[in-house]
């Protein structure tokens, strides 16, 4: 059986990075939880505040992050980013979310740990995504598309060279 390294993190962590340098985490002042959305307010409701915290699902009893964790953070900010990028249509995330969780929950992680993980990561890169000006989140999509197109070739060339 062949194995081949999947080149995803490298394009998120490049796709990223091209979004602008960003700033130094500065300190939150507490504020009150927010108040519930507002009929209709579609916005709110999808995007509440999102604590940078991980959530207790995706941490080992002893507190440390579940390895498996960043992988589905992954997942979740390059279906993120792939969305406000129009990268792919909501049945192709829809697939691409899915068999991430078939195979997270197939290495023995509870399918409610595996969704409580995603959609954390999602509304954090959502909310992220949100706030970058519409210059920043162009230059990085654009940037996004190119690192896949680089991606697709190198598995078209890695293909012929997979391992026994």
């Amino acid at each position: 059986m062949s194995r081949c390294l999947s080149p995803l993190p490298l394009l998120l962590a490049l796709a990223l990075g091209a979004c602008g340098p960003g700033e130094p985490p500065s300190p939150e002042p507490a504020l009150p939880p927010p108040p519930p959305p507002a009929a209709g307010d579609l916005e709110d409701e999808i995007f509440p505040h999102v604590s940078a915290q991980m959530p207790a699902e995706g941490l080992e009893p002893d507190g440390r992050m579940a390895p498996w964790s960043l992988g589905v953070q992954v997942g979740a900010t390059l279906q993120a980013l792939a969305e406000a990028c129009g990268q792919h249509d909501a049945a192709e995330l829809e697939q691409m979310r899915d068999r991430q969780r078939t195979a997270v929950v197939a290495d023995g992680v509870d399918a409610e740990r595996f969704d409580a993980v995603w959609t954390w990561a999602y509304r954090q890169a959502r909310q992220k995504i949100t706030m970058q000006p519409p210059e920043e989140l162009e230059r990085g999509c654009q940037s996004m598309h190119k690192l896949q197109q680089d991606a697709e070739r190198m598995d078209a060339m890695m293909q012929p060279m997979a391992l026994p």
